[in-house]
């Protein structure tokens, strides 16, 4: 119960670790995103308005007195207006008049005047009624309750045109509104109503969108979508996120956990420096190997994974050089013959290995190559193309035999399970096999399928070694602290006993 609460809970750990782990498709989301939006704002053409004003006088229509009125009324009829000045009488005079408009320009040194465009050929619009529906659209009227003046905006993206028609509509709104009857304002039975110019547009103001605030839009919803995307690739992928996952799944204790630093990062396989600190896991992990089977302890030790990069060769490596150093005499087998790499950790030739072994070309005393960490090694050998059907050979099980009167332990480094079954057929040499399981990097359902092949070829599964476990993110992570510092201070004891004796 407590491990399957624990693991459908997402720490604050697991999120700082997503993102570093997807710094950089964050950032190319996002970019592109952000990028996309620029594009946008700065393709979007630009929009102008020209802003004029005019102001109303309200009238007696018996006595021809100024009048006022209340608050209601006066937004009232100043809604009437501001309405009626968009009718379609005055949108055919002011069309009417941008037509007949003429211009002024100078030429040879003399000047001229010349009828300009009209709004047909300046929009390019087909009809008179396109036209009215152009400039309506464009033309926009407010008006205050406590005054009478409306204001009228239009907007176009030729800021002369603007300014131009928000003109023409305060003329026409004068002519058509000059001491007008009752018929035109509705309720207002008893008024006449007369409209002034307040202010006629000069220029024009930039109306489109504001284009830093869009760019900041793009950028947030470009970490946004990112984030939802790595979060979704890394919590929805069925993938080992925590150590609670693998023991709920394996139902079981890890034989070994290994914390993820820059030690076991390297691509090339490397040996840890012999320390107190550096040895304690690989300790923790061949204590537990040694008491699995108190009555029939475990010798010849197989070491796979579900995909590569899962440490398997890292940890079987240094664990042959930690029993090594532990005063056992150890035998580290490489049998990953598609991609081999103990030659290359321990610094011998890869040829004169288990391949010429079994073609006869190598005795058992030619193969053994003894290293500068003291360790027995037996390398691949030269590239074959069939691996497989040498690892079939019987030679290669008389020979282990053979070496288990040898050795206190022997460990295979056997190929990735997902990848051939050539650990499937090496595991029948072997006493049991030590299953690495990477964090946030091995899918359940492919681990689930390479542990029920296993266990119906009925291979003993010694234990599941977890890695890439991150650091602070498991309880383990107080151990791997705690010897840190032990580590530390050890060496600082050594430092201050050196100078004491100096």
């Amino acid at each position: 119960m407590e491990n399957k609460k624990k693991e459908s809970t997402i720490s604050l750990n697991d999120i700082f670790r997503v993102i570093r782990k997807n710094l950089i498709l964050i950032a190319i989301i996002t970019l592109t995103i952000t990028l996309l939006g620029g594009v946008y704002v700065f393709t979007r053409t630009p929009v102008y308005s020209a802003n004029a004003q005019i102001v109303i006088a309200a009238y007696n229509n018996q006595t021809q007195e100024a009048i006022g009125y209340s608050t209601s009324d006066t937004l009232k009829l100043t809604n009437t207006v501001a309405s009626l000045t968009k009718s379609t009488d005055i949108l055919n005079d002011v069309i009417e008049d941008y037509n007949n408009k003429t211009v002024k320009f100078e030429k040879d040194g003399k000047e001229y005047e010349a009828v300009a465009a009209t709004v047909f050929e300046n929009k390019k619009l087909t009809d008179s009624k396109e036209s009215r529906a152009y400039i309506k659209n464009r033309l926009s009227t407010s008006s205050s309750n406590d005054n009478f003046v409306i204001s009228l905006t239009f907007t176009d993206v030729d800021k002369d045109f603007a300014i131009v028609i928000v003109n023409l509509f305060v003329d026409n709104a004068i002519e058509e509104f000059e001491f007008e009857d009752e018929s035109n304002l509705g309720s207002f039975q008893s008024l006449k109503v007369n409209v002034m110019a307040n202010k006629y547009a000069e220029s024009s103001t930039y109306a489109g969108i504001n284009k830093k605030l869009y760019l900041i839009i793009a950028f947030l919803a470009g970490v946004v979508i990112s984030a939802v995307v790595v979060f979704v690739k890394e919590f929805m992928s069925n993938k080992f996120k925590t150590r609670d996952e693998i023991e709920a799944i394996t139902d079981s204790l890890p034989i070994g956990v290994f914390i993820d630093n820059k030690n076991n990062k390297n691509k090339e396989v490397s040996l840890v420096e012999p320390t107190i600190q550096n040895y304690e896991p690989y300790n923790r992990l061949f204590t537990n190997i040694k008491y699995a089977n108190i009555d029939n302890p475990y010798k010849v030790i197989l070491f796979t994974s579900t995909i590569e990069d899962e440490l398997k060769s890292y940890i079987s490596s240094n664990l042959a050089a930690c029993i090594k150093n532990n005063g056992n005499k150890v035998l580290l087998i490489d049998l990953d013959l598609r991609k081999p790499t103990v030659h290359k950790t321990f610094n011998v030739i890869r040829e004169n290995g288990i391949i010429e072994y079994v073609a006869g070309e190598a005795s058992k005393l030619d193969i053994i190559k003894n290293t500068e960490s003291n360790v027995d090694i037996i390398t691949s050998g030269k590239s074959v193309l069939n691996p497989f059907a040498v690892l079939e050979s019987e030679k290669i099980k008389s020979l282990i035999e053979e070496l288990k009167e040898e050795y206190d332990y022997i460990i295979l480094d056997t190929p990735p399970l997902a990848i051939c079954n050539d650990a499937k057929l090496i595991a029948k040499y072997s006493d049991g096999v030590i299953y690495n399981v990477s964090i946030n990097q091995v899918k359940k359902k492919i681990f689930n399928e390479n542990v029920l092949q296993l266990k119906e070829l009925d291979i003993n599964i010694i234990g599941y070694n977890i890695t890439k476990l991150p650091q602070s993110s498991d309880r383990d992570s107080y151990y791997y602290y705690s010897y840190k510092y032990y580590g530390e201070a050890k060496k600082d004891s050594n430092t201050l006993e050196k100078t004491e004796n100096e």
